[in-house]
């Protein structure tokens, strides 16, 4: 996780049965530090190749 005074950036991820997926949320904040803006994405991991 990042933190300034205006924004915070955290980065995550599933573990939840498949398919798993990589997220990271940036959140913008006000002078009260209460959100302003939010902006999330995910992206799916690639399914386990059989080996």
């Amino acid at each position: 996780m990042t933190v300034t005074d205006e924004v915070m950036i955290v980065q995550g991820s599933t573990a939840c049965p498949e398919p798993a997926y990589s997220v990271l949320w940036v959140i913008r904040l006000d002078a009260d530090d209460r959100c302003r803006e939010f902006t999330g994405c995910r992206m799916e991991h690639p399914a386990p190749t059989a080996g």
